[in-house]
């Protein structure tokens, strides 16, 4: 058996490589556009919660404002006026 350098590639090879980079390209910027602010706005936020709990409301008020700068949530606008009405 003899092996040709370069390998002559197939039609359906290529259409696999293209939709591949194409998928891989729509995930990372999903990944950048939505995916990391989210993580990084919902961490921030459980901090904020968590603070909020143990009685510490202006460093749980920094936290939670800093997560909605981030992404914007119901659930942080909740603890905001919770905050803001003395709890």
């Amino acid at each position: 058996m003899s092996f040709k350098f370069p390998p002559k590639i197939s039609g359906g090879v290529v259409a696999m490589l293209l939709v591949s980079l194409l998928l891989m390209a729509v995930f990372s910027i999903y990944m950048l556009l939505l995916g990391i602010p989210m993580t990084q706005a919902r961490n921030e936020l459980n901090a904020g919660i968590i603070l909020f709990e143990r009685g510490r409301f202006e460093e749980a008020r920094v936290r939670i404002e800093k997560s909605q700068s981030l992404w914007k949530s119901n659930l942080a606008e909740e603890y905001l006026a919770k905050i803001d009405r003395g709890n």
